[in-house]
C-alpha cells in the first residue's frame, strides 16, 4: 500500500521488482533512510581452515549480477586479517562506486564459496570451476540471480568530472533525478524517481563529448540524447522509452535550482525535546537472526506510561517511515510523547540497523516483529504492561490485527488506513482510484480491473509459488500487458512481484478473521482523499467487522490523503509537495483517544 504497489509504471518509469534488487544494493536507500556505506569498515568474519582453496579466493574478483533486462557489476575484494581469517567487502560499481559494503560469514570449504551481506539481507553461494577459473553460483536477496566471479579488478570507465552532481527534470509534474559522480573507476550515473519510490536505477553507456550527452537506462528501456547548455548548468534532449511517447526533457543541475523546489517540513522534531529519546535493540526470539533496532521516546516523569508501537506500511521502511522527504513516525512519536504516551518505533527487519531478511518475509512475519517490540516494552518498569498498544499505518494496519490475534495482552489497536475489506477488493479499488486520477478512459479501466482481478484470484488460490507463476504467466499475454501499460520486457518482474511469498499471503488477508476479541479497543481512521486505501469502501467494511465490539471508533477524516496530510486530490504526486507531514487533527484525535482509556 506504500512501496509494494505492483501496478507499476505510474509515470512510465519504474518496474516494481527491479527496484527491490537495485534499490537494496544501495540500501533501498534514499526512499527510507538515506543510508551511505562510505563509512562502513570491512568487518571480521568467521575463521576457516587454511587451504589451497582459501588461498585461491584471496584477491579481487569481478562479477556481473544478471537481473531482468540488465546486469550490475560487482567488485568483491577478499583479504586475510592478521590472524589469518578471511574478510571481504563488496562494491556495486554501477550503483554506488567506492561505497563498499561489509561482507560477513565468508568461507571456502570443498571448493564452495559462500558469504553474506548483512546490510541488504543478501547472500551468495558458488562453486569453483577449474575449467573456466570462476566461482559460479547464485546471488540471493528474496529472489535468486546468476552471479559468477572472475579474478581481477574491474576496468575503469571514462571520466567526465564536469557532469558530477544531481540533475533534475520533470515528467507530468513528477521529478526525475539523475545522480552523477566520478572516481577512479570512472563516471557513474543512476536515476531516482522519488514519487515512485525508485532509487538508484542504473544508467549505462554514459557518454559526453563536444557538449553532447547520451545514456541508457536498460531496466526501464530508456534512451536519452541531448546537449549540455547554460554554462554546464543544464542539459536538454530526447527522452525515449519503449511504450511511451517521446519527450523533450531538460535536466537542471540542482545546485542552481531555487530553494522553492525543496519543500519545508515544519513538523519534523528538531533540537532539544521535552522528553527522553533512547536508541534500543531487541530480538525476535520467534525468528532466526532478527534483531530490531529502534527509538523509544518516554514522557517526562517516572511512569509507568501507556505505550504505542508504530508499525510501518508496505515496503522496506526505517523507524521514521521516511517517505518523499517526510518522517511521519517521527512526527507521531513526538506528538504522542509530548502528551504522556511512550512510543517505540523501529527499523523493519533487515533495514537500516535491524538485522534479518526483509525480502523473504510476509505480513505474518512482520506481526511477530511487532510482538517482539511488545515483549521488549512489557519488561520495562517505566511502561504500563496493561496499556501497550499498536498503531499501524497502511499494511501496518493489517499487521497490527495479526499481532493482536496472536497476543491477547495487546491493550489497543489504532488503524491508520488499515484494511477493512479483503485485500483483492482493496487493491482493485486502489487501482481504479489511481487510474481515474490519471484520467484513464472508463473502458480501459474496466479491462485493467478484469485482468487484475483474474491475477489476484488465481494467486490467492494457487497452492504454491510454482503454480502461481505458471498461472500468472499465462494470464499476462501481450494483449493483457498492453492494457495494463506494462512493456513485455517487464513481464518477468511483474510475474515475480505478484507471485512472491509476501504478495500471496497479502492476497489471502481477510480482516474479518482477525478481530475476534470484542473487548479490544479499536480506533480506525481513514482519509477522505485516500486513493491507496479508498475510505468509503474500506470504512464500510470496518464498521461491519467492528459493529459488535465494546469499544470501536471508525472515522473518516475530511480532506486527508493516504499519508494523513491535508490534500487537494489525494494523488501520490502531492505527497512530496505538501509541507504538512501528518494532520494535527489526526494527531490530536489519536492522543485523546488513547489517553481517555489509559
Amino acid at each position: 500500500m506504500n512501496c509494494k504497489n505492483y501496478s507499476g509504471y505510474l509515470w512510465g518509469i519504474a518496474i516494481f521488482a527491479s527496484t527491490i534488487i537495485i534499490g537494496s544494493l544501495t540500501g533501498c536507500a534514499e526512499t527510507t533512510a538515506n543510508t551511505s556505506y562510505a563509512d562502513k569498515i570491512v568487518q571480521q568474519v568467521n575463521t576457516v581452515n587454511a587451504s589451497a582453496a582459501v588461498d585461491n579466493v584471496v584477491g579481487d574478483w569481478m562479477g556481473e549480477l544478471q537481473i531482468p533486462n540488465s546486469s550490475l557489476r560487482l567488485w568483491l575484494t577478499v583479504e586475510r586479517d592478521v590472524e589469518g581469517n578471511l574478510q571481504a567487502s563488496l562494491d556495486s560499481i554501477d550503483q554506488a562506486p567506492g561505497k563498499k559494503m561489509a561482507v560477513g560469514d565468508i568461507s571456502v570449504q570443498d571448493n564452495q564459496l559462500s558469504f553474506k551481506i548483512p546490510k541488504i539481507s543478501a547472500s551468495y553461494s558458488g562453486e569453483w570451476n577449474e575449467q573456466t577459473q570462476q566461482w559460479q553460483g547464485r546471488f540471493n536477496q528474496g529472489r535468486s540471480f546468476d552471479l559468477n566471479f572472475t579474478r581481477g579488478k574491474p576496468k575503469a570507465d571514462p571520466i567526465y568530472p564536469e557532469l558530477n552532481g544531481k540533475w533534475q527534470a520533470e515528467i507530468s509534474g513528477h521529478p526525475l533525478i539523475v545522480r552523477i559522480e566520478s572516481n577512479q573507476m570512472g563516471t557513474k550515473a543512476v536515476l531516482d524517481s522519488p514519487d515512485e519510490g525508485v532509487t538508484g536505477l542504473p544508467i549505462s553507456a554514459l557518454t559526453f563529448s563536444n557538449g553532447e550527452i547520451s545514456f541508457l537506462i536498460p531496466t526501464a528501456k530508456v534512451t536519452f540524447k541531448g546537449t549540455v547548455t547554460g554554462s554546464a548548468s543544464q542539459f536538454s534532449g530526447q527522452w525515449v522509452q519503449q511504450g511511451q511517447p517521446r519527450r523533450q526533457l531538460t535536466f537542471v543541475k540542482l545546485a542552481v535550482v531555487s530553494s522553492q523546489h525543496v519543500p519545508k517540513r515544519p513538523q519534523h522534531p528538531t533540537g532539544q525535546q521535552p522528553y527522553q529519546s533512547k536508541p534500543v535493540r531487541f530480538k525476535n526470539t520467534q525468528a532466526t537472526g532478527v534483531e530490531l533496532a529502534g527509538t523509544l521516546t518516554l514522557p517526562k516523569g517516572k511512569g509507568p506510561f501507556a505505550a504505542a508501537i508504530l508499525i510501518s506500511g508496505s515496503g522496506p521502511q526505517d523507524r521514521d517511515e521516511s517517505f518523499m522527504g517526510h518522517k511521519p513516525f517521527a512526527v507521531i512519536a513526538d506528538y504522542l510523547t509530548r502528551n504522556g504516551i511512550a512510543v517505540l518505533r523501529y527499523d523493519d527487519r533487515g533495514i537500516e540497523q535491524s538485522t534479518g531478511d526483509y525480502y523473504s518475509a510476509t505480513s505474518l512475519d512482520f506481526a511477530s516483529d511487532a510482538n517482539a517490540a511488545f515483549n521488549y516494552l512489557s519488561n520495562r518498569k517505566d511502561i504500563n504492561v496493561n496499556a501497550i498498544g499498536m498503531i499501524g499505518h497502511s499494511e501496518g494496519g493489517l499487521i497490527a490485527p495479526l499481532a493482536a490475534d496472536i497476543n491477547k495482552k495487546i491493550a489497543f489497536v489504532v488503524l491508520l488506513a488499515g484494511p477493512g475489506v479483503k485485500t483483492p477488493d482493496l487493491m482493485l479499488a486502489q487501482q481504479e482510484a489511481m487510474a481515474r486520477l490519471q484520467n484513464v478512459p472508463e473502458e480501459k479501466i474496466n479491462k485493467m480491473m478484469a485482468i487484475s482481478r483474474q491475477i489476484m484470484e488465481n494467486v490467492r488460490k494457487s497452492p504454491n509459488e510454482e503454480a502461481a507463476i505458471k498461472t500468472v504467466t499465462e494470464i499476462l499475454s501481450a494483449e493483457s500487458l498492453a492494457i495494463l501499460g506494462t512493456p513485455d520486457t517487464a513481464k518477468p518482474d511483474f510475474v515475480a512481484a505478484v507471485t512472491s511469498a509476501w504478495y500471496r499471503y497479502f492476497m489471502s488477508y481477510d480482516p474479518a478473521r482477525y478481530f475476534a476479541d470484542k473487548a479490544l479497543p479499536v480506533l480506525a481512521l481513514n482519509g477522505e482523499l485516500d486513493v491507496q486505501v479508498p475510505a468509503e469502501q474500506n470504512l464500510a467494511g470496518l464498521k461491519i467487522i467492528l459493529s459488535d465490539h465494546v469499544d470501536a471508533t471508525v472515522k473518516q477524516l475530511p480532506r486527508l490523503n493516504h499519508m494523513f496530510q491535508q490534500a487537494k486530490t489525494g494523488s501520490m504526486a502531492e505527497y512530496r509537495e505538501i509541507e504538512q507531514t501528518f494532520s494535527p487533527d489526526a494527531l490530536k484525535l489519536m492522543s485523546a483517544w488513547i489517553n481517555a482509556r489509559f
